[in-house]
């Protein structure tokens, strides 16, 4: 009896070393993915139409590698820098509910961040000009810039782990102007300290496979993977 007796106290002995000890950690190994952006956060692809988004492909590969605890996708299509700077200012509520739908309990929460936006403010300030010229582009950069730093200046306030930003594609883009803010955006990402740039010059030199439609500079599904991994790479690097 007491033999049976010390068996179940070794084997209760363990189930709690288990829960206590192991677990947790496991479980803080785990990570939690925040995706936050626009159109391509979203998955738009070719044609307008929502698919898998490179926020999706890097999911499913933390879970596949089980790495993954959590994962939220905070993007809309229109989307501008400015708008997502006011969703972080948003004053909290006392609903605990409602707090945790809160972008800025999101990111404080968040082990991984993705980030796209600002083609929707290139687009939207070019749109007000007439008769463009190289002073006009450069008072346009200016303000996306400005806004942008603003942007990861109030990220900054609750997260200082890595933020991985994501260029856009000039392959599809006939606009002159557009061309140009949006390569001087993509090599002012490039050159900001505060995030890691992932580089998309690779998929605009077989523009064929990663984008379907000649009149959209949104990927297909294979454009959306390739960024995904180049992401995941990233992390991997540490």
């Amino acid at each position: 009896m007491k033999k049976f007796i010390s068996i179940k106290m070794i084997i209760l002995y363990f189930i709690i070393i288990i829960s206590v000890i192991i677990i947790p950690k496991i479980i803080d190994n785990k990570l939690s993915y925040l995706s936050i952006g626009d159109s391509y956060a979203k998955g738009i692809n070719s044609y307008g139409i929502e698919e898998y988004s490179y926020s999706d492909f890097l999911r499913d590969k933390l879970k596949e590698y089980n790495k993954l605890k959590d994962y939220t996708n905070y993007s809309y299509n229109e989307i501008t820098i400015k708008d997502l700077t006011n969703e972080i200012d948003k004053i909290q509520n006392n609903d605990l509910k409602l707090q945790k739908k809160l972008l800025k309990r999101l990111i404080q929460d968040a082990d991984i961040i993705t980030l796209s936006i600002g083609l929707n403010d290139i687009k939207y300030y070019l749109s007000l000009e007439e008769n463009m010229n190289n002073k006009k582009i450069n008072n346009i950069l200016k303000k996306v810039e400005n806004d942008y730093s603003e942007l990861i200046k109030e990220i900054r306030k609750y997260y200082s782990k890595k933020i991985y930003v994501i260029e856009y594609p000039i392959t599809m883009t006939n606009d002159y102007y557009l061309l140009v803010l949006i390569k001087r955006f993509n090599n002012f990402l490039r050159n900001n300290k505060e995030v890691i740039s992932i580089q998309v010059n690779d998929l605009e030199e077989d523009k064929y496979k990663y984008f379907n439609n000649q009149n959209s500079n949104h990927y297909n599904r294979k454009g959306y993977e390739l960024i995904s991994n180049k992401i995941y790479k990233m992390i991997e690097k540490g």
